[in-house]
C-alpha cells in the first residue's frame, strides 16, 4: 500500500479531523495509535503541542481530556447508558451548552462516555431526548456549505489567493467550519468551483518559469543572497517554485541569465574554496591517508586539479596547510624504510584508529604495506613485530561491507518511522553520469548518503562525486566525531540525532539496534542474510 504523502496542511487536517472524531489527542495517546502523523507533526511542527496549538486547539485542554490519571476522575465501572442520560438531562435543565466542542471542554469525561455507549455525542443526546439540530446551531453559528463556499468565492476575488495557511491565520472560523463541513479544506475549495492546486496560494503567488525568473532578478537587484541555503529560509516560495518548474535552483538561477557558481554558490570553484581545501587536507593527514602527489593525483583528482586553481599546485597546498613536503614525497630518501620505519609508522596509524587490514593499507599507504611485506615476510608479520595482535587490528571486509548494508536498512527504518519521505537508491543522469545516492528526500531534494563511519577514504570520494550536482548533500554516519565543514549545502548528521524522536515513537527496537552496530554486533535480525551474504 503507498504511503501517504505528509505536509503541514494534511497533519493540520488530520488533527481536526481526530478532534472532531472524539480520539483522544495526548503525545502518549498518539504514539500508541497514530505514531506516523506524530512523527511528521514532530518535524513540520517541532513538537505535537505545536502541531495542537497550529490547528487552533488548546494543548493544556488536549492534555485535560487524554487519559491520564487526573484529581477527580471517575473510577471504572462508573459510567452506564442511565447515569449518562441523567447527567445530560441536568446539563440541560441548567441550560448548558451541550455541543460537541463546549462539552468536550467543560465536561469531556461524560462526552467520551457518551461516545462509547452510544457510539457518539450525538446518540447519546438523542438518547436524553435533546434535539441535536438546535445543539449544532450553537457551535456553527451562521455556518453551512453554502455559506462556507460563498466566503471562499469572495475572499479569492480579493486577494486571488485561498492558501489554508492564510485562512487559517485570518479567518480561522471560515477555515474551521470548511474543515468541519466538507471534511477537509480542498473538499471545500473546489466545492466552490475552483482547481485547488491553481488557487491554494498565498499572495498572488501563483507563480510560472516567467515570474519565477522576474523574481530571481529582482531580488538580486536588491542584493539579496541568493544561495539555496538562504533562498529556502527568507523566501522559501520562489525557492520552491524554482526548483519545481525547471528541476533545481542552480538550473532557475543559470536561466535567469545569472552565474550560479560565479555569482551565487558559497563555493565559486565547485566544491572547493582555500579554506575547505586546508581543512580536507587536514582531515585526510589525520586518518593516515598517503599525502603523496602521485597517491592524490590518483585518488582525489578533483582535490589535485584544484590545488592548482587555488594555491598554484599542490605542495603549495600542503605548505600553506601546515604540512612539511619533504616529508610527505612519496620518493622517500635512499635508505628510509627500514624496520624500525616501518613499525614506527604502524604504530603511528594505530593511534590514528586507521584501518590496517590489508585491504584498506593496500589503498591509502601502499608504499607502507609493500615495504612491510618484503621487510618482514607478510604484512600480518609486520603488525605483529610492531606489538599488535592482527587478529584484533584486522577487519573483514566483507563483514565491514555488510555492516554498511544493516546501517543502511536502519536508517530507512528510521526515515519510514519519522515521516520523512525519502526515495532509496533513485538513479539521477546527469551530464552523462549515473548518480545513485542511498536516498533522495522527495521534500527538499537533499540527497542522502549513509555511512557507518563520519570519516574515511569512501566518504572524502562521495562527498566530491555528488556535492558537483546536489543542491543539498546530507552524510548520515553512526561512528565518529562531526567533520567540520565550511559549505552551505553539506551537512553532516549523526544517526543518534534522532534517537530522542525514537524515544517518543517507542522505536526501542531501533535503538537497540543502533547500539548493537555500533558496538561492531550485528543485530539477530540481520543475522540470517549474513549467513547469506557470506555464502
Amino acid at each position: 500500500m503507498r504511503r501517504k504523502k505528509w505536509s503541514e496542511e494534511n497533519v493540520i487536517e488530520e488533527i481536526i479531523r481526530l478532534y472532531n472524531s472524539g480520539e483522544h489527542l495526548s503525545s502518549n495517546d498518539l504514539r500508541k495509535n497514530y505514531t506516523g502523523l506524530l512523527a511528521v507533526a514532530i518535524r513540520y511542527f517541532g513538537g505535537w503541542g505545536r502541531a495542537i496549538e497550529a490547528a487552533g486547539l488548546d494543548y493544556t485542554d488536549i492534555r485535560k481530556k487524554s487519559g491520564y490519571k487526573i484529581p477527580g476522575r471517575k473510577s471504572k465501572g462508573y459510567w452506564n447508558k442511565e447515569r449518562i442520560v441523567g447527567e445530560i438531562k441536568d446539563l440541560q435543565r441548567k441550560d448548558e451548552d451541550l455541543s460537541d466542542q463546549s462539552i468536550s471542554i467543560r465536561r469531556n469525561d461524560l462526552r467520551r462516555a457518551g461516545i462509547r455507549h452510544f457510539g457518539s455525542w450525538r446518540k447519546a443526546l438523542e438518547s436524553a431526548d435533546v434535539d441535536y439540530s438546535k445543539i449544532t446551531k450553537k457551535k456553527y453559528k451562521y455556518w453551512d456549505k453554502n455559506s462556507v463556499k460563498e466566503s471562499i468565492k469572495k475572499i479569492y476575488d480579493v486577494e486571488r489567493g485561498i492558501s489554508y495557511k492564510d485562512l487559517r491565520k485570518n479567518h480561522r472560523d471560515l477555515y474551521s467550519a470548511a474543515v468541519t463541513l466538507f471534511g477537509d479544506y480542498k473538499t471545500a475549495v473546489e466545492s466552490a468551483g475552483y482547481e485547488y492546486h491553481k488557487v491554494a496560494i498565498r499572495k498572488h503567488k501563483y507563480w510560472t518559469k516567467d515570474r519565477v525568473l522576474s523574481e530571481i532578478k529582482s531580488l538580486k537587484k536588491k542584493g539579496v543572497d541568493l544561495s539555496s541555503s538562504h533562498m529556502m529560509v527568507d523566501h522559501n516560495d520562489v525557492y520552491n517554485a524554482g526548483k519545481k518548474l525547471f528541476g533545481s535552483w542552480k538550473l532557475a538561477i543559470q536561466n535567469a541569465g545569472i552565474d550560479y557558481y560565479g555569482e551565487v554558490a558559497k563555493t565559486k570553484f565547485g566544491f572547493w574554496t582555500k579554506e575547505l581545501m586546508i581543512s580536507f587536507i587536514s582531515e585526510l593527514e589525520s586518518q593516515g591517508i598517503d599525502l603523496s602527489s602521485s597517491y592524490i593525483q590518483k585518488h582525489y583528482r578533483d582535490l589535485f586539479g584544484y590545488s592548482f586553481v587555488l594555491f598554484g599546485g599542490w605542495r603549495q597546498a600542503l605548505e600553506v596547510a601546515g604540512f612539511d613536503y619533504s616529508k610527505i614525497a612519496r620518493q622517500r630518501p635512499f635508505g628510509y624504510w627500514t624496520t624500525e620505519t616501518v613499525i614506527s609508522n604502524i604504530k603511528e596509524l594505530v593511534t590514528k584508529n586507521v584501518d590496517l587490514s590489508v585491504s584498506s593499507i593496500q589503498t591509502i599507504f601502499p608504499s607502507l604495506h609493500e615495504r612491510g611485506c618484503r621487510l618482514f615476510g607478510s604484512w600480518e608479520k609486520a603488525i605483529i613485530a610492531a606489538g599488535f595482535n592482527y587478529d584484533k587490528i584486522r577487519k573483514d571486509s566483507r563483514l565491514e561491507n555488510y555492516k554498511g548494508l544493516v546501517f543502511e536498512k536502519i536508517v530507512e527504518e528510521i526515515f519510514e518511522s519519522i515521516g520523512r519521505n525519502v526515495q532509496y537508491q533513485k538513479r539521477f543522469l546527469i551530464n552523462d553520469e549515473l548518480l545513485i545516492p542511498d536516498f533522495s528526500d522527495t521534500d527538499t531534494g537533499a540527497w542522502i548518503d549513509v555511512k557507518l563511519r563520519s570519516w574515511s577514504g569512501g566518504t572524502t570520494e562521495t562527498i566530491q562525486k555528488y556535492l558537483k550536482y546536489a543542491e543539498n548533500l546530507e552524510i548520515c554516519f553512526l561512528i565518529g566525531d562531526t567533520p567540520k565543514y565550511n559549505v552551505d549545502n553539506l551537512t553532516f548528521k549523526s544517526v543518534k540525532e534522532y534517537v530522542p524522536i525514537l524515544k517518543v515513537l517507542g522505536r526501542k527496537d531501533i535503538i537497540r539496534d543502533l547500539t548493537l552496530l555500533e558496538k561492531g554486533i550485528i543485530p539477530s535480525k540481520y543475522q540470517k542474510e549474513l549467513e547469506d551474504y557470506s555464502a
